[in-house]
């Protein structure tokens, strides 16, 4: 079922009989649904870790792209915490490139079941949905690092500012987390106190004399 319905919403015809699986009423298939179900199955969860934590940012292997490029985007994980799903909706302009590989694993999802698809919905727009989840009890991702690659080739020169316009991660108890990455916002630098003034360092001297106990 969810191998052809992840990224269904309802502006898509088959929304109506998909509609059971939205679990969680976000009105999309995603890694929550997928996730919701793939925990029952597989080595049993018996005391499944508390919470979830995490973001998402996408990484293109160049910036300057030609027609006829090839470019991987890493799918980068920061500050992950107990990871047992994740899905990430990549907005795909034709115009612009086609999907050559919609998800492929890392190391860090290499033993996680993938439900990666791109998607033509029915109002005209298409999505990437790059999507994987454990089945049963299988190891959480943490840390940082590249969780999937997409494989994308250019059919016009552009420069890419592309962004996922969906983010979740999900625990092994259901817990979820935007992982959206606000990259609008600037970095607030701390505060600052001077601990030494301008006479307290003109004031220090230095010689070559070798300090012995």
């Amino acid at each position: 079922f969810y191998e052809n319905y992840v990224g269904l919403k309802p502006v898509d015809n088959d929304w109506d009989y998909s509609a059971l699986g939205n679990i969680n009423g976000d009105e999309i298939i995603d890694a929550y649904d997928i996730s919701f179900v793939a925990r029952m199955l597989g080595t049993p969860i018996t005391n499944p870790v508390s919470g979830v934590n995490g973001k998402i940012q996408m990484i293109p292997s160049k910036t300057d792209i030609k027609a006829g490029d090839i470019v991987t985007l890493d799918i980068y994980g920061i500050g992950l915490e107990n990871v047992n799903a994740f899905s990430v909706e990549i907005p795909v302009d034709n115009d612009l490139f086609e999907i050559a590989n919609f998800g492929s694993p890392t190391l860090a999802s290499v033993f996680m079941r993938n439900f990666s698809k791109t998607r033509i919905h029915n109002n005209g727009a298409i999505d990437n949905y790059v999507c994987f989840t454990n089945v049963g009890k299988q190891n959480l991702i943490n840390g940082s690092g590249s969780i999937a690659t997409v494989t994308i080739k250019a059919t016009a020169d552009f420069t890419w500012d592309t962004k996922p316009t969906q983010a979740i991660l999900v625990g092994q108890d259901l817990s979820t987390v935007d992982a959206i990455i606000d990259e609008t916002t600037k970095p607030v630098a701390p505060d600052t106190e001077n601990i030494l003034g301008v006479d307290d360092i003109a004031s220090i001297t230095f010689d070559n004399d070798v300090k012995t106990d």
